[in-house]
Protein backbone atom coordinates (compact mmCIF):
# COMPACT_ATOMS: atom_id res chain seq x y z
CA UNK A 1 0.00 0.00 0.00
CA UNK A 2 1.27 3.90 -1.00
CA UNK A 3 0.32 6.75 0.16
CA UNK A 4 1.28 10.45 0.78
CA UNK A 5 3.03 11.44 4.12
CA UNK A 6 1.66 14.99 6.00
CA UNK A 7 4.84 16.31 4.07
CA UNK A 8 3.80 14.89 0.48
CA UNK A 9 6.57 11.87 0.94
CA UNK A 10 5.86 8.48 -0.68
CA UNK A 11 5.17 5.96 1.87
CA UNK A 12 5.00 2.15 1.20
CA UNK A 13 3.57 -0.58 3.35
CA UNK A 14 4.17 -4.00 3.10
CA UNK A 15 3.12 -7.32 5.58
CA UNK A 16 4.01 -10.72 5.04
CA UNK A 17 7.03 -10.58 2.76
CA UNK A 18 9.56 -13.74 2.70
CA UNK A 19 12.86 -12.64 4.40
CA UNK A 20 15.71 -12.74 2.27
CA UNK A 21 18.34 -14.98 2.74
CA UNK A 22 21.40 -13.65 3.17
CA UNK A 23 25.28 -13.94 4.68
CA UNK A 24 25.53 -13.11 8.62
CA UNK A 25 27.47 -10.25 9.27
CA UNK A 26 30.75 -11.57 10.83
CA UNK A 27 33.24 -10.00 13.89
CA UNK A 28 35.43 -7.30 12.42
CA UNK A 29 33.71 -7.08 9.02
CA UNK A 30 32.56 -3.28 8.26
CA UNK A 31 29.50 -4.54 6.28
CA UNK A 32 25.87 -3.20 7.80
CA UNK A 33 23.53 -5.54 9.08
CA UNK A 34 20.55 -3.47 7.71
CA UNK A 35 19.45 0.18 7.94
CA UNK A 36 19.71 1.19 11.77
CA UNK A 37 17.03 4.82 11.22
CA UNK A 38 16.07 7.11 9.09
CA UNK A 39 16.07 11.27 9.90
CA UNK A 40 13.73 13.20 7.70
CA UNK A 41 13.85 16.60 7.62
CA UNK A 42 10.52 19.14 7.31
CA UNK A 43 8.60 22.19 8.06
CA UNK A 44 6.30 21.38 10.60
CA UNK A 45 7.92 19.36 13.60
CA UNK A 46 4.66 18.86 15.25
CA UNK A 47 2.70 17.80 11.86
CA UNK A 48 4.97 15.13 11.70
CA UNK A 49 5.32 14.02 14.31
CA UNK A 50 1.26 13.91 15.04
CA UNK A 51 0.70 11.92 11.60
CA UNK A 52 3.88 9.56 12.19
CA UNK A 53 1.98 8.99 15.75
CA UNK A 54 -1.64 8.56 14.76
CA UNK A 55 -1.68 6.86 11.19
CA UNK A 56 1.39 4.89 11.56
CA UNK A 57 2.26 4.13 15.48
CA UNK A 58 5.40 5.69 16.05
CA UNK A 59 5.78 7.01 19.74
CA UNK A 60 7.73 9.74 20.64
CA UNK A 61 11.28 8.63 22.68
CA UNK A 62 13.02 11.91 23.32
CA UNK A 63 12.97 15.41 21.81
CA UNK A 64 16.21 17.89 21.17
CA UNK A 65 14.36 21.25 21.96
CA UNK A 66 11.98 21.73 19.72
CA UNK A 67 13.91 21.30 16.51
CA UNK A 68 14.04 17.12 16.46
CA UNK A 69 12.09 14.12 17.30
CA UNK A 70 12.92 10.57 17.89
CA UNK A 71 10.12 7.87 17.38
CA UNK A 72 10.35 4.25 17.51
CA UNK A 73 8.26 1.46 16.90
CA UNK A 74 10.05 -1.08 19.11
CA UNK A 75 12.63 -0.47 21.98
CA UNK A 76 15.34 1.05 20.31
CA UNK A 77 15.62 4.49 20.94
CA UNK A 78 14.55 5.41 17.59
CA UNK A 79 13.69 4.21 13.92
CA UNK A 80 12.67 7.59 12.55
CA UNK A 81 13.45 11.32 13.83
CA UNK A 82 12.36 14.41 12.70
CA UNK A 83 14.48 17.58 12.39
CA UNK A 84 12.88 21.10 11.82
CA UNK A 85 14.07 22.63 8.47
CA UNK A 86 13.06 25.02 5.96
CA UNK A 87 11.91 22.05 3.50
CA UNK A 88 11.35 18.79 3.34
CA UNK A 89 14.11 16.34 2.65
CA UNK A 90 16.04 13.36 3.84
CA UNK A 91 18.29 14.41 6.46
CA UNK A 92 20.31 10.90 6.11
CA UNK A 93 20.05 7.08 6.47
CA UNK A 94 21.76 5.58 9.07
CA UNK A 95 23.58 2.12 8.36
CA UNK A 96 23.70 -0.38 11.47
CA UNK A 97 26.88 -2.38 11.89
CA UNK A 98 27.82 -5.11 13.90
CA UNK A 99 29.37 -3.63 17.24
CA UNK A 100 32.19 -0.56 18.08
CA UNK A 101 35.65 -2.30 16.23
CA UNK A 102 33.30 -3.00 13.30
CA UNK A 103 32.08 0.92 13.86
CA UNK A 104 35.36 2.12 13.75
CA UNK A 105 37.24 -0.14 11.00
CA UNK A 106 33.75 1.26 8.32
CA UNK A 107 34.76 4.56 9.11
CA UNK A 108 38.33 4.25 8.94
CA UNK A 109 37.91 2.62 5.25
CA UNK A 110 35.80 5.11 3.70
CA UNK A 111 38.59 7.84 5.18
CA UNK A 112 41.57 5.70 3.70
CA UNK A 113 39.46 5.72 0.38
CA UNK A 114 39.25 9.63 0.60
CA UNK A 115 36.32 9.77 1.76
CA UNK A 116 36.27 12.28 4.81
CA UNK A 117 33.37 11.95 7.21
CA UNK A 118 31.11 15.35 7.17
CA UNK A 119 30.80 14.76 10.99
CA UNK A 120 32.38 12.46 13.63
CA UNK A 121 33.14 10.02 14.63
CA UNK A 122 30.70 10.55 18.15
CA UNK A 123 28.85 9.08 20.25
CA UNK A 124 25.58 11.15 20.73
CA UNK A 125 24.17 11.80 23.81
CA UNK A 126 20.57 11.16 22.76
CA UNK A 127 19.70 7.61 21.65
CA UNK A 128 23.82 6.45 22.87
CA UNK A 129 24.04 5.39 19.32
CA UNK A 130 27.54 6.53 17.58
CA UNK A 131 27.86 8.20 14.74
CA UNK A 132 29.85 8.62 11.61
CA UNK A 133 28.18 10.80 8.66
CA UNK A 134 29.53 10.52 5.24
CA UNK A 135 28.24 12.26 1.75
CA UNK A 136 27.87 10.42 -0.84
CA UNK A 137 29.66 12.40 -4.04
CA UNK A 138 27.39 12.21 -6.76
CA UNK A 139 24.34 12.36 -4.99
CA UNK A 140 24.91 14.76 -2.45
CA UNK A 141 22.88 12.08 0.24
CA UNK A 142 24.32 11.91 3.26
CA UNK A 143 24.78 8.35 5.09
CA UNK A 144 25.30 7.48 8.91
CA UNK A 145 27.60 4.69 9.94
CA UNK A 146 25.91 3.76 13.15
CA UNK A 147 26.25 1.20 16.39
CA UNK A 148 24.63 0.39 19.91
CA UNK A 149 21.48 2.35 20.37
CA UNK A 150 19.93 2.72 23.21
CA UNK A 151 17.27 0.06 24.19
CA UNK A 152 14.40 1.25 25.89
CA UNK A 153 12.90 -0.77 28.72
CA UNK A 154 9.23 -0.85 27.84
CA UNK A 155 8.44 -2.86 30.70
CA UNK A 156 8.77 0.02 33.41
CA UNK A 157 7.36 2.24 31.18
CA UNK A 158 9.52 5.61 29.37
CA UNK A 159 9.07 9.39 29.76
CA UNK A 160 10.16 11.30 26.68
CA UNK A 161 12.81 13.78 27.58
CA UNK A 162 13.69 17.33 26.27
CA UNK A 163 17.05 18.06 26.07
CA UNK A 164 18.93 20.57 25.40
CA UNK A 165 20.41 21.27 21.54
CA UNK A 166 24.87 21.49 22.74
CA UNK A 167 27.85 20.09 22.07
CA UNK A 168 26.71 17.49 24.94
CA UNK A 169 23.99 16.20 23.95
CA UNK A 170 25.34 15.88 20.30
CA UNK A 171 28.77 14.25 20.98
CA UNK A 172 29.13 12.74 24.73
CA UNK A 173 32.74 11.57 23.74
CA UNK A 174 33.64 15.19 22.54
CA UNK A 175 35.83 13.10 19.72
CA UNK A 176 33.60 14.32 16.76
CA UNK A 177 34.49 18.28 15.03
CA UNK A 178 31.76 20.79 15.82
CA UNK A 179 28.19 20.48 14.70
CA UNK A 180 28.99 23.65 12.73
CA UNK A 181 27.03 25.22 9.71
CA UNK A 182 28.31 23.34 7.09
CA UNK A 183 27.62 19.90 8.99
CA UNK A 184 24.10 21.82 9.28
CA UNK A 185 23.86 22.80 5.78
CA UNK A 186 24.91 19.03 4.46
CA UNK A 187 22.45 17.37 6.24
CA UNK A 188 19.28 19.65 5.40
CA UNK A 189 19.94 18.67 1.39
CA UNK A 190 17.88 20.40 -1.51
CA UNK A 191 14.31 20.14 -1.07
CA UNK A 192 13.34 17.20 -2.16
CA UNK A 193 11.48 17.29 -6.15
CA UNK A 194 9.04 14.15 -5.43
CA UNK A 195 7.09 15.46 -2.74
CA UNK A 196 2.90 15.34 -4.01
CA UNK A 197 3.78 12.98 -6.58
CA UNK A 198 3.62 9.26 -6.48
CA UNK A 199 6.01 7.52 -7.90
CA UNK A 200 5.11 5.33 -10.76
CA UNK A 201 4.09 1.43 -9.63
Amino acid sequence: MRFLDCDGRTVEVSADVAGRVFTPVTASETRPKGIGHVVLNTPDIQVAREFYETVMGFRVTDWVEDVMCFLRTGPVHHTIAFTRAPHTSLNHVAFEVRGLDEFMRATGALMRSGIAPVWGPGRHGVGQNTFSYFQEPSSGFVLEYTTAAQVIDEEHGWTPKVYPANAQTTDVWGTANARDELVSATLIGRPDPGTWTPPPV
